[in-house]
């Protein structure tokens, strides 16, 4: 089953860490033994631009207005309203056409939630971001790409985070059942047994989908979510479109330069999808093949990593060892599978930061405790502290299917893994019986035109990142020459996609969307933001330490917080912050974890 080409963050492990803090410090406060957690989820400013493409200064509040859609069509003026899961932004919906051309189809309501331009004055227009899948919210992702962006465009831009349809709050797709069960497949079967049950799971999701989705589900496809980001970009106000979008987004972006060329202001497509790739995954399996062998590399010769002295060699054992038989973790009923396993160490290489936990979860697997991994797939999965799950993978596989053109039959994927393994022994046999995902399930109602847009009125932006695993670096300079007009920028970075962890990506990126300045084509990037220490593998405490002050706080009071935090960062090791911040049965954490509770009073 292909993993998702991801979303974008520069912190995956606090979504998965942040309950088990919490349950670790009340077992403690309540004299508990060591909890057992069932798995979490997951600039200076610039003059205006004068070009005849710029975006219109106009903002829309009210629902009376309308703004001419094209071909006859209006799109009514969105009307804002305070969002009710989090007060510090605004949102909107906005009716879109269930399939475009076919009224009686009915429609879908896609939402968008904003946040205002910090100086209205020299406001430009909007700025639409789509953090990857496909699948993910770019309504969840808002407030945290919010913190990181330039502040020279939060100055001069509204900031739209929307879920495109069948994601999130847009009529969300809900219909892959048993999904515990099935993430723990073996997605590299080596016997008839294992080959059957991932058959059987195929035929069991795409039935289900049909039975709960019905014919709706050919309407999620990427074509006509384009199509509703123009009436989008009309239902702000407007007349142009400025768009970031990450990893699948710059799919999403390339096919609405494709359809609206006219209607492009400024496109930064960061983690490049080549469109006219056509490999069944085995460039995305060997770009997690370099990723790998990169941190591996960089394992070697570093004196805190704890997989040395050779991390790959580690890995193979820690497969031998899962697949003979599951490894605890903290939920007795969810052992680490190698299914389970091969997700987390994926998911631990969509950013360096998380080089360290991937690093411990291997040497964990070997001691006997499979936590640390299983809690980086369930972020990876979106899975909940409650075992309930977010819709990524069901939209994922639904949109994903809906603009795939191919269904290949059980013996193609079986030939496609045997041959894919060899060139990435990683994710190669998964990534080649994951094809197998879309029997059962329909193509879109409108396929995805070839991806073409040379009449743009400014180039496109097409960023890759030389050590990203899920949109390899090859990617960028091929979707560049496919759009027809855009240039490419480089970084020299581990991790997926590149803005806001570059000075020098971001500072192309301010200038192109404020002022149209297009990159130098070939522009090449390197240094981060990063404070952390220059071993990789020393963890970054520092948004440990803030969420570790967070949640405390929250969870007792102002005083008691403060010195709860503090005291177990001191007292803690890298390991033992990261066996309490998962929640992993570690009778030294738990000890140090009472002494600092006594200390400070409640």
């Amino acid at each position: 089953m292909h993993l998702p080409l991801g979303r974008t963050t520069n912190r995956p492990w606090l979504a998965a860490a942040t309950l088990a803090t919490v349950a670790m410090v009340a077992a403690s406060c309540s004299g508990a033994g060591s909890p057992k957690v069932t798995g979490t989820s997951t600039g200076d400013p610039a003059s205006t631009s004068t070009s005849s493409v710029s975006a219109s200064t106009s903002t829309s509040t009210g629902g009376s207005t309308s703004t001419t859609a094209g071909a006859g069509a209006t799109v009514e003026a969105a009307t804002w309203r305070t969002c009710p899961t989090d007060a510090t932004l605004e949102c909107a919906t906005v009716a879109m056409p269930r399939v475009y051309g076919d009224a009686t189809k009915g429609v879908i309501n896609v939402k968008m939630a904003r946040i205002k331009a910090a100086q209205p004055s020299r406001r430009i227009g909007s700025l639409f971001l789509n953090p990857g899948g496909p699948g993910g919210s770019g309504i969840e992702f808002l407030p945290d790409i919010a913190k990181k962006l330039p502040k020279a465009l939060k100055d001069r831009f509204d900031l739209i985070g929307f879920d495109p349809r069948g994601v999130g709050q847009s009529d969300p797709i809900t219909c892959l059942p048993e999904k515990d069960r099935v993430n723990a497949l073996d997605q590299d079967p080596d016997d008839p047994t294992e080959e059957q049950a991932l058959i059987d799971a195929q035929k069991l999701q795409a039935s289900a989908c049909q039975k709960d989705v019905g014919t709706k589900l050919s309407s999620y496809g990427t074509a006509a979510a384009a199509r509703d980001l123009d009436r989008l970009r009309q239902a702000v106000g407007d007349d142009h479109l400025t768009y970031l979008g990450f990893s699948y987004g710059t799919y999403l972006g390339s096919v609405y330069a494709t359809l609206f060329p006219d209607k492009a202001r400024a496109l930064v497509l960061d983690g490049a999808v080549d469109p006219t790739l056509d490999d069944g995954g085995l460039r995305q399996a060997q770009g997690f093949e370099l990723a790998f062998q990169r941190f591996a590399t960089a394992c070697a010769t570093s004196p805190a990593c704890t997989a040395k002295p050779d991390a790959r060699a580690l890995y193979d054992q820690d497969k031998t060892k899962v697949e003979a038989k599951p490894v605890p973790t903290a939920d007795a009923k969810r052992p680490l599978t190698s299914g389970s396993m091969l997700t987390g160490v994926a998911a631990a290489l969509y950013s360096q930061r998380s080089w360290p936990i991937l690093a411990l979860g291997l040497a964990d697997v070997a001691a006997g405790n499979g936590q640390l991994l299983l809690a980086m797939g369930d972020n990876q999965n979106d899975r909940k502290g409650n075992g309930s799950y977010g819709n990524i993978s069901d939209a994922f596989r639904v949109i994903g299917c809906d603009d795939e053109k191919l269904r290949p039959t059980v013996a193609e994927a079986r030939a496609d893994a045997a041959e894919f393994a060899t060139k990435a022994p990683l994710l190669g046999a998964a990534q080649g019986w994951g094809n197998i995902s879309c029997q059962g399930f329909p193509q879109a109602d409108e396929a995805v035109p070839t991806v073409s847009a040379p009449t743009v009125a400014t180039p496109i932006v097409v960023i890759g990142t030389k050590g990203d695993p899920a949109t390899p670096f090859e990617n960028t300079a091929k979707l560049a020459s496919v759009l027809g007009k855009a240039v490419t920028v480089s970084w020299d970075g581990d991790g997926h996609t590149a803005t806001t962890k570059s000075p020098c990506v971001d500072a192309a990126v301010s200038d192109y969307l404020i002022d149209l300045k297009v990159p130098v084509d070939g522009l090449e990037c390197s240094g981060t933001y990063d404070t952390k220490p220059a071993d990789p593998f020393v963890l970054d405490r520092t948004d440990f330490a803030a969420t570790l002050q967070r949640e405390l706080t929250n969870q007792t009071n102002a005083t008691r917080g403060p010195c709860l935090a503090n005291g177990l960062l001191k007292a803690f090791n890298d390991t033992q912050l990261l066996h309490f911040f998962f929640g992993v049965d570690d009778p030294t954490v738990v000890a140090i974890t009472n002494d600092v509770v006594a200390t400070c009073p409640a």
